[in-house]
């Protein structure tokens, strides 16, 4: 909602949200297609739409680890 400088919470959130979101969409976009609601999680894929975009212009080479038995 803007109530937070993005400057400032990117760093910290956008991993766990890139890393959610890469497992999640697939699940997300078939529940609002299934439920014929296409506001479905809808502020969730925003949120991770901006975080991806905010990853990719400023960690460009950054990439995601999965790690075995890890949380």
């Amino acid at each position: 909602a803007g109530w937070i400088d993005e400057d400032v919470i990117m760093p910290w959130m956008n991993p766990m949200i890139v890393k959610a979101w890469s497992k999640l969409a697939a699940y997300v976009d078939y529940e609002s297609q299934r439920r014929q609601e296409p506001d479905y999680y809808a502020h969730a894929r925003e949120l991770a739409e901006r975080c991806i975009e905010w990853r990719s212009k400023n960690l460009p080479e950054a990439e995601i680890t999965w790690v075995d038995n890890a949380l």
